[in-house]
């Protein structure tokens, strides 16, 4: 795509940043992302709820037992992937993530919860929490990328965004809010 298009387009969207987590610790923030699955506002708001309270302002890396908190098992799987890495590598979540050069966080948060290829929930949280270059796509966002014969790839567009030297993050927030009239709940505190 060119990239004059691409920013045309960047330039039509509300790029205001997201503050949905503002104030809250990686390890909530992180509980909280994993919560933001396919589910509509209410029951996102639910279960989101529900795995907070579980996490009782705990860093991950002091769970000791096998995550069963969210109603699909991939949810679980990436939290209790996510606690198995901090434990075995003796760290807590505010130091890993604290600890985490831009380039490479997006890449290492992937690995710690278990999939190495990304998933939407995950990107969230390297959009939202950590600042680093993210652009999750979720149904609303595939669409709209789609309809703009842009690639529903979140590294081709984070590529794009860099090749019109536009931040992939501030684009992605603008899409998501064109593409959607659904927002997160608020966590913040």
């Amino acid at each position: 795509m060119d990239k004059y298009i691409m920013q045309k387009l960047a330039s039509s969207l509300d790029t205001t940043p997201f503050e949905w987590l503002k104030g809250r610790s990686y390890s909530d923030s992180f509980v909280i992302c994993i919560g933001a699955g396919p589910w509509k506002f209410t029951r996102r708001r639910v279960i989101q709820g529900m795995a907070l309270k579980k996490l009782c302002s705990r860093d991950i890396s002091e769970i000791f037992r096998t995550i069963n908190w969210y109603p699909l098992e991939w949810q679980n799987n990436f939290l209790d992937s996510m606690r198995k890495y901090l434990i075995n590598n003796k760290i807590t979540m505010e130091k890993f993530c604290s600890s985490l050069n831009k380039n490479e966080a997006r890449n290492k948060i992937f690995s710690a919860a278990g999939c190495p290829h990304g998933s939407k929930v995950l990107s969230l949280f390297c959009r939202d929490v950590l600042k680093v270059d993210a652009f999750p796509i979720d149904r609303h966002v595939k669409r709209f990328l789609e309809e703009h014969n842009l690639p529903a790839n979140e590294q081709s567009m984070i590529k794009i965004c860099h090749n019109a030297g536009l931040d992939p993050c501030e684009v992605a927030v603008g899409i998501v809010r064109k593409a959607s009239n659904m927002d997160n709940p608020d966590w913040s505190e």
